[in-house]
C-alpha cells in the first residue's frame, strides 16, 4: 500500500540517488557482532581533514571534508568495550547502556561549530561537485538491489505479521501509519520515518525493521508524509511533527497503548525526527518521545539549497534555514542513538559530527556510532538486529 505522493523507485533514487532513499539491505560485507573489534567510532569530535581511517582526533569538531569512519574519541576503548560506542574524552565501558554517555564525554561549547560551519562544504566546489557530495548512491554499485530489498522486506512484514495498515494520526490524508503491535498491547513503541529526500518512496517501503522489532517484543511503525513538489518543506516537518506528537500523546487513538514511544528515521527521516524532537521542547513536557535513533541525517538543510536535491524542494534561503535543525541547538534532548555508515559520503559525515557535537553540548546523552562495511542504503537494515552494533544499540532502548 503506498501512501499519498509516494513515487517509489521513480528515477531520481537510481540517478542523482536521493541521500536517504530508505533502509536498505545488507550488501556490503558481513553484519558487525557484538564482538567486533572496536574502533570505528567517530564520537564527540571528527577526524580532522585528510585524516585517515583510525586515527584520533581529540577535541575537534569535524570539517566539511572529514574523512567519514574516522575516529575521533579523545581516548582509546576498553578492551572489552562495545564496538561503536566508544564516547569522547573517556574509554567506553564494556556495559554501557544506550544514551550513557561516559564519564568527561560531553564535548565542550568551544567544540559546537557555528552556523556557518557546513556552508564552507561547498566553497570551491561547483555544482557537479555538491550534487556528488550530497549522492548517497556514488558509493554504491547496486542501488537497485538495495530498493528492491527495502520493498520485498516491507511486504514480508505484512504477509507475516498482525499488522494495521492505513492508520490515521492526524487530520491530513497523508498522516497515516502502518502498525504491527507486539504481543503486548503495552509494549514500547518503535515509529520509523523513512527517507527518500523528501520527495521519494513511501511507509509501504519503511517496514523491512519490523519483523526484528516484534521478535524483540517491541511494536513498530512505518510512517507515512507528503512527499515534495506537492508538499514544502515546512509542510513536511510539520506534519511530520504533529503526527508523532500524536502518537505520542495518545491523540492518534491506536489499538495500542505503548508504555514508552521511541523514534527512528534514515536521511531525510532522520531530519524530520530530528525536527519533531526539538518541536517536543519548544511546546510538549519533558518524556514525550523516550529517544530517538538518527541514521546518516541531513541537519542543515543550506547546503542542499544548491544541489539537485532542491529542484522538487525549492527552498528558498528562509525555509532551509527555519526547517534547519542544527541551527535550532544546542538543545536537550532525549537520549540519542546517531549513526552513520563508514561508506557515506564526506558530506553526510560533516553534517553527522556537527549534529553530535551540538546534541552533547546541549546536555543530550548521546551514543554516537560510525558503523564500519556499511554504506548509506545498507545501515538502516542493521536497526532491530541484535548482532549487528546498531541494533544492539538500539534495542537497549526500552
Amino acid at each position: 500500500m503506498t501512501a499519498v505522493d509516494a513515487t517509489p523507485g521513480a528515477a531520481n533514487l537510481r540517478t542523482a540517488t536521493p541521500a536517504d532513499a530508505t533502509p536498505g539491505t545488507v550488501a556490503s560485507g558481513a553484519a558487525a557482532s557484538a564482538g567486533a573489534t572496536p574502533g570505528a567510532v567517530a564520537s564527540g569530535a571528527a577526524a580532522s581533514a585528510g585524516a585517515a581511517p583510525g586515527t584520533v582526533a581529540s577535541g575537534t569538531a569535524a570539517p566539511a571534508d572529514a574523512t567519514p569512519g574516522a575516529v575521533a574519541s579523545g581516548a582509546a576503548a576498553s578492551a572489552g568495550a562495545t564496538p561503536g560506542t566508544v564516547a569522547s574524552g573517556a574509554a567506553a565501558s564494556a556495559g554501557a547502556t544506550l544514551g550513557t554517555v561516559a564519564p568527561g564525554a560531553a564535548a565542550p561549547a568551544t567544540a559546537v561549530p557555528g552556523p556557518a560551519a557546513p556552508r564552507t562544504a561547498r566553497k570551491g566546489l561547483d555544482r557537479t561537485d555538491l550534487d556528488r557530495a550530497y549522492s548517497p548512491s556514488s558509493r554504491v554499485t547496486d542501488l537497485d538491489v538495495h530498493l528492491t530489498r527495502y520493498a520485498g522486506d516491507s511486504a514480508r512484514a505484512r504477509a507475516e505479521l498482525t499488522v494495521h495498515l492505513d492508520l490515521p494520526c492526524g487530520p491530513r490524508p497523508e498522516q497515516r501509519l502502518d502498525l504491527f503491535p507486539a504481543a503486548d498491547p503495552g509494549a514500547p513503541l518503535f515509529v520509523f520515518v523513512h527517507g527518500g529526500y523528501w520527495q521519494e518512496l513511501s511507509k509501504s517501503e519503511a517496514a523491512f525493521a519490523a519483523r526484528d522489532f516484534v521478535a524483540a517484543g517491541i511494536s513498530f511503525a512505518a510512517l507515512g508524509y507528503g512527499l515534495a513538489p506537492r508538499h514544502r518543506m515546512r509542510d513536511i516537518t510539520a506534519s511530520v511533527s504533529d503526527a508523532l506528537h500524536r502518537v505520542a500523546t495518545g491523540r492518534a487513538r491506536l489499538p495500542v497503548r505503548p508504555g514508552a514511544v521511541h523514534l527512528g528515521g534514515h536521511s531525510a527521516g532522520a531530519h524530520l525526527v530530528a525536527s519533531a524532537l526539538l518541536d517536543a521542547g519548544d511546546r510538549q513536557a519533558p518524556g514525550t518521545f523516550a529517544s530517538a535513533t538518527l541514521l546518516s541525517g541531513v541537519y542543515d538543510l543550506e547546503p542542499l539549497r544548491h544541489t539537485y536535491v532542491n529542484d522538487a524542494l525549492g527552498m528558498d534561503a528562509a525555509e532551509a534555514r527555519d526547517c534547519s535543525p542544527q541551527l535550532r541547538m544546542p538543545a536537550c534532548l532525549p537520549p540519542l542513538v546517531v549513526a552513520l555508515a563508514e561508506n557515506d559520503t564526506d558530506a553526510f559525515a560533516a553534517q553527522h559530527h556537527r549534529f553530535v557535537a551540538a546534541a552533547r553540548a546541549g546536555g543530550t546523552e548521546v551514543t554516537d556510532l560510525v558503523v564500519p562495511e556499511r554504506h548509506h542504503f545498507d545501515l538502516p537494515f542493521d536497526l532491530a538486529d541484535p548482532d549487528t552494533v546498531l541494533g544492539a544499540a538500539v534495542l537497549r532502548i526500552r
